[in-house]
């Protein structure tokens, strides 16, 4: 078996991940050999793949900022994968810098990458638990400190 440097606990670098594969279509670089060459094969079969996946992305911050122009100031992302270019926070930031972010995922690559990406003012956490979870997600102690649920709008 080869090696692989920092691998976070419970993470297989030897299967596959949709999160990692969607990073290395990115261009990210939180991904292993098994992951670049399942998605070469992906893009060999599907060769849009990688404009749907920009696209997606593209999607995905633009519908964050117009909904921050809507005045909305608070922000659960559910499922939201390995941190990559035009992260939530970053997008509805260029906006109303005064935003806060939620980041919800259970995967452990999630928890070990997202370090440099939550901010160091307090406005951007992690919370590690399953969607299909609501409770664990809506109760949990990070959430609940950045997050109004019962007073103001939440995307």
């Amino acid at each position: 078996m080869t090696a692989f440097p920092d691998v976070p606990p419970a993470v297989d670098p030897t299967r596959p991940s949709r999160l990692r594969l969607y990073d290395y279509i990115l261009g990210g670089t939180h991904n292993y050999p098994v992951d670049r060459e399942v998605a070469e094969r992906l893009k060999a079969t599907v060769p849009d793949i990688v404009d749907a996946m920009l696209a997606n992305r593209g999607f995905h911050g633009r519908a964050a900022r117009w909904i921050a122009r809507q005045g909305v100031r608070q922000f659960i992302d559910i499922g939201a994968g390995l941190p990559t270019r035009n992260n939530t926070h970053e997008a509805v930031r260029r906006v109303l810098p005064e935003a806060r972010v939620v980041y919800v995922d259970h995967d452990p690559m999630v928890a070990a990458y997202s370090g440099p990406l939550l901010a160091a003012d307090g406005t951007t956490a992690l919370v590690t638990a399953d969607w299909r979870d609501p409770g664990a997600v809506l109760g949990d102690p990070g959430l609940r400190r950045l997050i109004d649920l019962p007073i103001r709008p939440v995307c």
